[in-house]
Parts: C-alpha cells; structure tokens; sequence
C-alpha cells in the first residue's frame, strides 16, 4: 500500500522504503538527518508502542523529534521543547509541524540540543544503573 501511493505521488525519489537496517546504518542516517518523525498511532487492536527506542536514538543523536503522545511518548518527549507532539491520525498537523521544523533551522538546532539533553540525562546506561544501585542499597539498609 505504501509502494503504491509512493508511486501513485511520484515521490520515488523523495520517499525510500529501506527495510531493515543495521544499527551502523542506522546511525549514518541519524548523522545525516536534521528532523525525525515518528507517527505512532494506537491500531484498532489496541496494540501501540510502548517507549520506541528510535525516538531515544535520534534524541541522544541531537535530532529534534515530531512524534505523536501514544503511550509512554510524552514522558520522553516534550512539546515544543524537546520535539513537537501531534495528535495521532493528524496528517495535517504532522505536516504542518515538519514544515516549521523544515523553515527554522535555529529551532531544529535549539530543539536538537534539548533532545540530547534530555534522552542522555533519562537513558544513560550508567546513571541509570547507579541510581538502581542506590536505590537497592537503601532497601537493603530499611
């Protein structure tokens, strides 16, 4: 379906759809990049996406993120500081906020600096396990 509109719109060579990449390729991409968007949407089975980790990945790259507040999203992303949020199903909006993002090369870079900010103080492997050490340290102490 998405082959077909992506020819139907002659986005072919706007539009690529990569298949699975390695996480070297993975951040290639994110080195070449200035804006990641992430259009999660709750499915009809209810079925959604807990924390994806592509959105922590581009962050700690120092991409700004548009993304949509499913799930746990907006804990990690906050609007209009560290990424914009767009309500799921909004095709409009989600174009719109990459248009802005597109235009404002000072917010993609404020924002972009945010964002690693924020992914590398919330998902830092050492913080994080230092911080679950104290924590267990103190429940063995009680």
């Amino acid at each position: 379906e998405l082959e077909a509109s992506i020819a139907k719109y002659r986005l072919n060579t706007r539009v690529k759809l990569t298949g699975a990449l390695d996480q070297r390729q993975v951040c290639r991409l994110y080195r070449h990049s200035d804006i990641f968007a992430l259009a999660c949407v709750v499915a009809r089975n209810g079925d959604r996406d807990g924390m994806p980790t592509v959105l922590i990945e581009a962050m700690a790259s120092g991409i700004p993120v548009i993304t949509t507040p499913v799930t746990g999203i907006p804990e990690l992303v906050k609007d209009g500081e560290t990424g914009f949020l767009v309500p799921q199903h909004d095709a409009t909006a989600l174009a719109d906020t990459l248009q802005k993002m597109i235009n404002d090369a000072e917010l993609r870079t404020c924002m972009g600096e945010k964002a690693r900010q924020r992914a590398v103080e919330g998902f830092d492997i050492q913080r994080n396990a230092s911080d679950l050490v104290d924590l267990f340290q103190e429940l063995v102490k009680r």
